[in-house]
């Protein structure tokens, strides 16, 4: 799997995270090291609430959004384990009203710089405004606001739940420009200057016209460049994941893609018998077709492409395929119905065992496997994240995501 792609999904793992949790942990081998439990007292009085809209930094300074007592919702910083409250339904700010709605709107994202930004209400008389905002140590500020002035129009409704800072202080984020019809867009600001990225309506790089939909997510480097992903109309692909720099925008992967090295397409059959096939990528003609165990389900690559992992449900097995000659060179007995083996770090291949509740860790390079780690709820995907030396597990069912420190090679 490309690095873009391990990137893009260690992303998409922590949007999980601006649901509602009842408490917050950091998974670290070997032992899980709890921040902060519902019920417990919040440095503004009362008790933690719902909690949620997490997002910490390479320095693990940690920024959520809880509600306390009377359903007032409120920001806080974890910075060496001192809970320190950010800013709370009700604080002013000079001139332009009182916050309100802290904790039902959307993330936040905190950098290494300490700087955080969120999402709120503020009320003044009888003006209710949503916005965005920046927290510093020098105050809070606001970033863009809905019926802002912007080049093309008026700012309406900047999307709460879609947004990323960067180590320099620059925001991206989504919106719609008005008047009628509505054009859905991706910003970036510096605090002083609003700038539009790429709009609905738009020509992608590979055919058809970028169409933004309800959930999409953006990342936002510290060189100014903006990755997203979107649905392509009249196009060739459906939907992809795209960057823009500088107003020169970039295919990262759309669907349909080919493999890699653009000559392949492998994939599962899961009935009558286990099977994967091979196409060519070009013509779609059948070139191969290998006996794997039962129930295959998905079917991944190792990081140098030359072995193909396959999840075999029913037989409790990985198979290992050459992908250049197209044979089973090993079959790894793993835990109970896996339904996918994934890329790790160090070599590694994360293997999600769904009725075991457990990540089997296999050795792509002796087809082997090392170790068992018991989770204790059914897990979905599980990814590296090579910046933090860990692995990250989501857990669909409880809508969180868990994270592991790598203490070696797995």
């Amino acid at each position: 799997m490309p690095e873009s792609y391990k990137s893009f999904f260690v992303w998409l793992l922590t949007f999980i995270s601006v649901c509602i949790w009842s408490d917050i942990a950091f998974a670290q081998s070997p032992k899980v090291i709890k921040l902060v439990s519902q019920g417990e007292p919040s440095p503004l009085g009362g008790v933690f609430g719902n909690i949620g809209a997490i997002s910490f930094n390479d320095k693990e300074d940690l920024v959520f959004k809880s509600e306390i007592e009377s359903f007032k919702g409120a920001i806080f910083l974890n910075s060496g384990d001192i809970i320190s409250s950010i800013i709370a339904d009700g604080d002013s700010i000079a001139g332009l009203g009182k916050f309100n709605g802290i904790f039902s709107l959307g993330f936040t994202s905190i950098n290494n710089e300490g700087t955080i930004a969120f999402n709120a209400g503020l009320t003044n008389g009888s003006s209710v405004r949503n916005g965005l905002f920046l927290a510093t140590a020098q105050g809070i500020s606001p970033i863009v606001f809905h019926g802002d002035p912007i080049t093309g129009g008026t700012l309406e409704s900047p999307k709460l739940h879609t947004h990323s800072l960067n180590n320099v202080g620059v925001f991206a984020f989504e919106g719609f420009i008005t008047p009628q019809p509505f054009k859905q867009a991706i910003f970036t600001s510096n605090g002083s200057t609003i700038s539009k990225a790429v709009a609905t309506g738009e020509v992608t790089p590979i055919g058809g016209t970028f169409e933004f939909g309800f959930l999409n997510f953006i990342d936002f480097n510290d060189n100014g460049t903006v990755l997203f992903d979107c649905d392509i109309e009249n196009g060739s692909s459906r939907e992809g994941i795209f960057t823009v720099t500088n107003g020169v925008i970039s295919k990262i992967v759309a669907q349909g893609d080919p493999s890699p090295d653009g000559k392949e397409l492998w994939a599962a059959v899961m009935l009558p018998a286990g099977k994967v096939k091979v196409f060519d990528a070009t013509t779609y003609a059948l070139l191969n077709t290998i006996t794997v165990g039962q129930m295959p389900a998905e079917v991944t690559f190792s990081d140098d492409g030359k072995k193909v992992f396959v999840a075999n449900g029913m037989s409790n097995s990985v198979s290992v395929i050459d992908a250049a000659t197209k044979q089973v060179i090993e079959t790894t007995t793993v835990g109970n119905y896996p339904v996918g083996a994934w890329p790790g770090m160090g070599g590694m291949m994360y293997v999600n065992n769904e009725k075991d509740q457990s990540i089997s860790m296999m050795n792509s390079a002796n087809n082997m496997m090392t170790s068992t780690l018991q989770l204790g709820f059914i897990p979905g995907m599980a990814a590296p994240n090579t910046m933090m030396n860990q692995m990250w597990v989501s857990d669909p069912n409880g809508s969180k995501i868990h994270m592991w420190t790598n203490t070696g090679t797995g």
